[in-house]
Protein backbone atom coordinates (compact mmCIF):
# COMPACT_ATOMS: atom_id res chain seq x y z
CA UNK A 1 0.00 0.00 0.00
CA UNK A 2 2.58 2.72 0.96
CA UNK A 3 4.46 1.42 -2.12
CA UNK A 4 1.45 2.22 -4.12
CA UNK A 5 0.89 5.98 -2.52
CA UNK A 6 4.62 6.45 -3.24
CA UNK A 7 4.48 5.67 -6.67
CA UNK A 8 0.75 7.72 -7.22
CA UNK A 9 2.21 10.79 -5.43
CA UNK A 10 5.63 10.56 -7.74
CA UNK A 11 3.38 10.00 -11.12
CA UNK A 12 1.48 13.18 -9.56
CA UNK A 13 4.30 14.93 -9.43
CA UNK A 14 5.79 13.99 -12.79
CA UNK A 15 2.68 15.55 -14.33
CA UNK A 16 2.65 18.10 -12.89
CA UNK A 17 5.94 18.78 -13.36
CA UNK A 18 5.45 18.46 -17.28
CA UNK A 19 2.45 20.61 -17.02
CA UNK A 20 4.22 23.28 -15.68
CA UNK A 21 7.42 23.09 -18.07
CA UNK A 22 4.85 22.95 -20.81
CA UNK A 23 3.10 26.39 -20.06
CA UNK A 24 3.85 29.18 -22.49
CA UNK A 25 5.19 32.18 -20.94
CA UNK A 26 2.74 35.71 -21.14
CA UNK A 27 3.44 38.77 -20.07
CA UNK A 28 0.33 41.02 -19.58
CA UNK A 29 1.88 44.91 -19.21
CA UNK A 30 0.13 46.96 -16.10
CA UNK A 31 0.28 50.63 -15.67
CA UNK A 32 0.10 50.05 -11.77
CA UNK A 33 -0.51 47.28 -9.57
CA UNK A 34 -4.39 48.42 -8.69
CA UNK A 35 -7.70 47.11 -7.96
CA UNK A 36 -8.30 47.80 -11.43
CA UNK A 37 -6.67 44.69 -12.51
CA UNK A 38 -8.13 42.57 -9.83
CA UNK A 39 -9.52 39.77 -12.33
CA UNK A 40 -6.12 38.96 -13.40
CA UNK A 41 -4.24 38.69 -10.23
CA UNK A 42 -7.35 36.71 -9.05
CA UNK A 43 -6.91 34.42 -12.51
CA UNK A 44 -3.14 34.19 -11.49
CA UNK A 45 -3.67 32.66 -8.40
CA UNK A 46 -6.50 30.65 -8.30
CA UNK A 47 -5.16 29.18 -11.39
CA UNK A 48 -7.11 30.46 -14.52
CA UNK A 49 -4.46 31.10 -16.73
CA UNK A 50 -2.68 27.56 -15.71
CA UNK A 51 -5.71 25.84 -16.98
CA UNK A 52 -5.23 27.51 -20.28
CA UNK A 53 -1.82 26.44 -20.34
CA UNK A 54 -0.63 30.33 -19.62
CA UNK A 55 1.90 31.11 -17.56
CA UNK A 56 1.85 34.90 -16.76
CA UNK A 57 3.38 37.74 -15.31
CA UNK A 58 2.37 41.21 -14.64
CA UNK A 59 5.46 43.94 -15.47
CA UNK A 60 4.35 47.56 -14.20
CA UNK A 61 5.63 50.08 -15.82
CA UNK A 62 4.43 53.27 -17.56
CA UNK A 63 1.56 53.00 -20.34
CA UNK A 64 2.55 54.29 -22.84
CA UNK A 65 6.65 52.45 -22.95
CA UNK A 66 4.59 49.47 -22.47
CA UNK A 67 2.54 49.94 -25.42
CA UNK A 68 5.43 50.37 -27.99
CA UNK A 69 6.81 47.02 -26.11
CA UNK A 70 3.71 45.28 -27.30
CA UNK A 71 4.00 46.52 -31.22
CA UNK A 72 7.78 45.57 -31.09
CA UNK A 73 6.45 41.88 -29.78
CA UNK A 74 8.81 42.24 -27.06
CA UNK A 75 5.45 42.10 -24.57
CA UNK A 76 2.54 40.31 -25.41
CA UNK A 77 -0.51 41.82 -24.14
CA UNK A 78 -1.13 45.11 -22.47
CA UNK A 79 -4.25 45.54 -19.62
CA UNK A 80 -4.54 49.58 -19.70
CA UNK A 81 -7.45 49.62 -22.40
CA UNK A 82 -7.91 53.36 -22.81
CA UNK A 83 -3.94 53.23 -24.14
CA UNK A 84 -4.76 50.77 -26.47
CA UNK A 85 -7.38 52.49 -27.83
CA UNK A 86 -5.61 56.07 -28.44
CA UNK A 87 -2.62 54.47 -29.47
CA UNK A 88 -4.57 52.21 -32.50
CA UNK A 89 -6.01 55.74 -33.41
CA UNK A 90 -2.40 57.08 -33.84
CA UNK A 91 -1.57 54.32 -36.22
CA UNK A 92 -0.21 52.05 -33.94
CA UNK A 93 -0.57 48.18 -34.88
CA UNK A 94 -2.39 47.33 -32.38
CA UNK A 95 -5.91 46.24 -31.16
CA UNK A 96 -8.26 46.18 -27.87
CA UNK A 97 -9.29 42.58 -28.09
CA UNK A 98 -11.93 42.92 -24.43
CA UNK A 99 -12.40 45.27 -21.87
CA UNK A 100 -12.49 44.37 -17.74
CA UNK A 101 -13.95 48.10 -16.88
CA UNK A 102 -15.60 50.23 -18.82
CA UNK A 103 -15.54 53.22 -16.40
CA UNK A 104 -12.50 55.14 -15.09
CA UNK A 105 -12.43 54.62 -11.92
CA UNK A 106 -9.92 57.47 -10.72
CA UNK A 107 -10.66 59.67 -7.77
CA UNK A 108 -9.02 63.26 -7.22
CA UNK A 109 -8.32 63.06 -3.73
CA UNK A 110 -6.53 66.65 -2.44
CA UNK A 111 -5.13 67.93 0.54
CA UNK A 112 -7.82 69.22 3.08
CA UNK A 113 -7.47 72.81 1.92
CA UNK A 114 -8.44 71.98 -1.54
CA UNK A 115 -11.91 72.56 -1.36
CA UNK A 116 -12.89 72.16 -4.96
CA UNK A 117 -11.44 71.41 -8.46
CA UNK A 118 -11.19 74.98 -9.12
CA UNK A 119 -8.58 75.32 -6.43
CA UNK A 120 -6.42 73.14 -8.65
CA UNK A 121 -5.47 76.26 -10.66
CA UNK A 122 -1.23 76.23 -11.09
CA UNK A 123 -1.20 73.89 -8.48
CA UNK A 124 0.37 70.15 -9.04
CA UNK A 125 -1.45 67.08 -9.63
CA UNK A 126 0.00 63.38 -9.77
CA UNK A 127 -1.52 61.35 -12.53
CA UNK A 128 0.25 57.72 -13.65
CA UNK A 129 1.15 59.50 -17.19
CA UNK A 130 0.12 62.51 -18.89
CA UNK A 131 -1.30 61.50 -21.62
CA UNK A 132 -2.90 58.08 -19.86
CA UNK A 133 -6.39 57.73 -18.45
CA UNK A 134 -5.82 59.28 -15.50
CA UNK A 135 -5.04 62.25 -16.25
CA UNK A 136 -7.77 62.70 -19.70
CA UNK A 137 -9.96 62.13 -16.52
CA UNK A 138 -8.69 65.08 -14.41
CA UNK A 139 -8.74 67.80 -17.95
CA UNK A 140 -12.59 66.32 -18.49
CA UNK A 141 -13.02 67.21 -14.82
CA UNK A 142 -11.61 70.43 -14.95
CA UNK A 143 -12.81 71.72 -17.92
CA UNK A 144 -16.43 71.20 -16.40
CA UNK A 145 -15.24 72.90 -13.79
CA UNK A 146 -15.00 76.07 -15.48
CA UNK A 147 -10.56 75.64 -16.05
CA UNK A 148 -8.90 75.50 -19.15
CA UNK A 149 -6.84 72.16 -18.43
CA UNK A 150 -3.69 72.61 -20.87
CA UNK A 151 -3.19 76.07 -19.07
CA UNK A 152 -4.43 75.46 -15.21
CA UNK A 153 -3.26 71.99 -14.40
CA UNK A 154 0.43 71.03 -13.50
CA UNK A 155 0.66 67.83 -14.26
CA UNK A 156 3.53 65.41 -12.50
CA UNK A 157 3.67 62.02 -14.42
CA UNK A 158 4.65 59.20 -11.36
CA UNK A 159 4.71 56.22 -13.54
CA UNK A 160 2.25 54.35 -11.32
CA UNK A 161 -0.81 54.93 -8.84
CA UNK A 162 0.98 54.14 -5.50
CA UNK A 163 4.16 56.94 -6.69
CA UNK A 164 1.18 59.24 -7.35
CA UNK A 165 0.13 58.35 -3.55
CA UNK A 166 3.30 59.01 -2.33
CA UNK A 167 3.59 62.07 -4.16
CA UNK A 168 0.58 63.70 -2.52
CA UNK A 169 1.29 62.55 0.88
CA UNK A 170 5.29 63.83 0.50
CA UNK A 171 3.70 67.39 -0.41
CA UNK A 172 4.87 67.25 -4.19
CA UNK A 173 1.42 67.76 -5.25
CA UNK A 174 -1.83 68.92 -3.84
CA UNK A 175 -3.76 66.45 -5.21
CA UNK A 176 -3.41 63.06 -7.26
CA UNK A 177 -5.92 61.07 -9.57
CA UNK A 178 -6.50 57.29 -7.19
CA UNK A 179 -7.71 54.18 -7.96
CA UNK A 180 -8.68 51.58 -5.63
CA UNK A 181 -7.80 51.45 -3.42
CA UNK A 182 -5.71 54.05 -3.12
CA UNK A 183 -8.37 56.29 -3.16
CA UNK A 184 -9.27 54.54 0.51
CA UNK A 185 -6.04 55.01 1.64
CA UNK A 186 -5.60 58.19 1.27
CA UNK A 187 -9.32 59.21 2.92
CA UNK A 188 -7.77 57.32 5.87
CA UNK A 189 -5.00 59.47 5.55
CA UNK A 190 -6.70 62.97 5.61
CA UNK A 191 -7.13 63.44 2.18
CA UNK A 192 -10.31 64.68 0.40
CA UNK A 193 -12.19 63.46 -3.03
CA UNK A 194 -13.01 66.07 -4.93
CA UNK A 195 -15.37 63.90 -7.00
CA UNK A 196 -14.87 60.67 -9.41
CA UNK A 197 -13.44 60.73 -13.20
CA UNK A 198 -16.60 57.88 -13.59
CA UNK A 199 -18.98 60.30 -13.16
CA UNK A 200 -17.08 62.91 -15.68
CA UNK A 201 -16.34 60.42 -18.61
CA UNK A 202 -17.51 57.21 -19.99
CA UNK A 203 -14.83 55.89 -21.20
CA UNK A 204 -12.71 52.39 -21.23
CA UNK A 205 -10.01 51.58 -18.54
CA UNK A 206 -9.08 48.44 -18.22
CA UNK A 207 -9.17 45.30 -20.84
CA UNK A 208 -6.92 43.03 -22.90
CA UNK A 209 -5.12 44.52 -25.94
CA UNK A 210 -1.73 42.88 -28.01
CA UNK A 211 -0.62 43.21 -31.55
CA UNK A 212 -2.21 42.99 -34.70
CA UNK A 213 0.80 40.32 -35.16
CA UNK A 214 -0.19 38.68 -32.69
CA UNK A 215 -3.71 38.58 -33.39
CA UNK A 216 -3.03 37.00 -37.06
CA UNK A 217 0.03 34.76 -36.17
CA UNK A 218 -0.95 33.22 -32.55
CA UNK A 219 -5.13 33.53 -32.61
CA UNK A 220 -5.09 30.15 -30.18
CA UNK A 221 -2.85 31.99 -27.17
CA UNK A 222 -5.05 34.76 -27.62
CA UNK A 223 -8.48 32.94 -27.35
CA UNK A 224 -6.88 31.13 -23.99
CA UNK A 225 -5.60 34.61 -22.45
CA UNK A 226 -9.14 36.01 -23.24
CA UNK A 227 -10.70 33.15 -21.80
CA UNK A 228 -8.82 33.43 -18.31
CA UNK A 229 -9.32 37.14 -18.31
CA UNK A 230 -13.40 36.48 -18.59
CA UNK A 231 -13.15 33.53 -15.80
CA UNK A 232 -11.06 36.28 -13.59
CA UNK A 233 -14.41 38.76 -13.72
CA UNK A 234 -16.43 35.09 -13.19
CA UNK A 235 -14.16 34.09 -10.25
CA UNK A 236 -14.41 38.01 -8.59
CA UNK A 237 -18.23 38.21 -9.04
CA UNK A 238 -19.39 34.98 -7.41
CA UNK A 239 -19.99 35.46 -3.81
CA UNK A 240 -19.04 31.82 -2.74
CA UNK A 241 -15.54 32.85 -3.45
CA UNK A 242 -15.31 36.49 -1.18
CA UNK A 243 -14.11 34.83 1.71
CA UNK A 244 -11.08 33.54 -0.69
CA UNK A 245 -10.49 36.98 -1.81
CA UNK A 246 -11.17 39.27 0.63
CA UNK A 247 -7.94 37.73 3.01
CA UNK A 248 -5.68 38.28 -0.66
CA UNK A 249 -6.87 41.94 -1.37
CA UNK A 250 -5.65 42.64 2.41
CA UNK A 251 -2.50 41.18 2.26
CA UNK A 252 -1.28 42.51 -1.10
CA UNK A 253 -2.33 45.96 -0.56
CA UNK A 254 -2.14 46.17 3.28
CA UNK A 255 -5.53 47.25 4.09
CA UNK A 256 -8.09 46.36 6.30
CA UNK A 257 -10.78 44.52 5.86
CA UNK A 258 -13.74 47.08 5.62
CA UNK A 259 -11.84 48.66 3.05
CA UNK A 260 -10.79 45.61 0.99
CA UNK A 261 -14.88 44.75 1.08
CA UNK A 262 -15.50 48.13 0.06
CA UNK A 263 -13.00 48.46 -2.79
CA UNK A 264 -14.12 44.91 -3.95
CA UNK A 265 -17.66 45.69 -4.51
CA UNK A 266 -16.79 49.31 -6.37
CA UNK A 267 -14.25 46.86 -8.64
CA UNK A 268 -17.50 44.59 -9.34
CA UNK A 269 -19.81 46.51 -10.03
CA UNK A 270 -18.08 47.98 -12.33
CA UNK A 271 -17.00 44.73 -14.49
CA UNK A 272 -18.03 44.40 -18.38
CA UNK A 273 -20.34 41.97 -18.60
CA UNK A 274 -19.29 40.10 -21.68
CA UNK A 275 -15.90 41.53 -22.18
CA UNK A 276 -17.83 44.58 -24.51
CA UNK A 277 -18.46 48.01 -24.10
CA UNK A 278 -20.78 50.73 -25.92
CA UNK A 279 -19.36 51.71 -29.26
CA UNK A 280 -19.88 55.23 -27.82
CA UNK A 281 -17.37 54.75 -24.79
CA UNK A 282 -14.55 53.44 -27.67
CA UNK A 283 -15.99 56.61 -29.65
CA UNK A 284 -14.77 59.00 -26.75
CA UNK A 285 -11.76 57.33 -26.36
CA UNK A 286 -11.01 58.21 -30.02
CA UNK A 287 -11.74 61.44 -29.98
CA UNK A 288 -9.63 62.41 -27.06
CA UNK A 289 -6.94 61.48 -29.06
CA UNK A 290 -8.17 63.14 -31.88
CA UNK A 291 -7.86 66.21 -30.27
CA UNK A 292 -4.96 65.82 -28.44
CA UNK A 293 -2.99 64.42 -31.53
CA UNK A 294 -4.84 66.70 -33.51
CA UNK A 295 -5.62 64.02 -36.04
CA UNK A 296 -7.40 64.53 -39.11
CA UNK A 297 -10.00 62.60 -40.90
CA UNK A 298 -12.38 60.02 -38.68
CA UNK A 299 -10.92 57.05 -37.08
CA UNK A 300 -13.32 53.78 -37.62
CA UNK A 301 -14.00 51.74 -34.80
CA UNK A 302 -12.35 48.68 -36.42
CA UNK A 303 -8.50 50.28 -36.48
CA UNK A 304 -8.72 50.32 -32.66
CA UNK A 305 -11.10 47.09 -31.92
CA UNK A 306 -11.21 43.51 -32.90
CA UNK A 307 -13.91 41.11 -30.88
CA UNK A 308 -13.56 38.73 -33.12
CA UNK A 309 -11.91 36.26 -30.87
CA UNK A 310 -13.67 37.54 -27.93
CA UNK A 311 -16.86 36.30 -29.87
CA UNK A 312 -15.27 32.86 -30.05
CA UNK A 313 -14.62 32.57 -26.93
CA UNK A 314 -17.92 33.59 -25.58
CA UNK A 315 -19.64 31.56 -28.10
CA UNK A 316 -17.62 28.21 -26.93
CA UNK A 317 -18.04 29.67 -22.69
CA UNK A 318 -21.98 29.66 -24.03
CA UNK A 319 -22.14 32.56 -21.68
Amino acid sequence: MRIEKVFGAAIALAFGLMSTASAEPIRIAMPSKSMTFLNFYLADKFGLFKNEGLEVSFPVGKADVQLASVVSGEMEYIAAGGTVLRGAATGLPVKALMFTLDKPIFHVMARPEIKRIQDLKGKAVAVTGVAATDAVGARVMAKAAGLNPDQDLVFIASGSTANALAALHGGSAVAALLSIPFNFKAEALGYRSLGNVADYLHTVLAGLGTSDVRIKSNPAQVKRAIRATLRGMDFARDPANQEKIIPLIMEDFQIERKTAEASLREIIKSYSKDGMTTDDAVRTDIEIMREQAKLKGPVALGQVLDYGLLKEVLADMKR
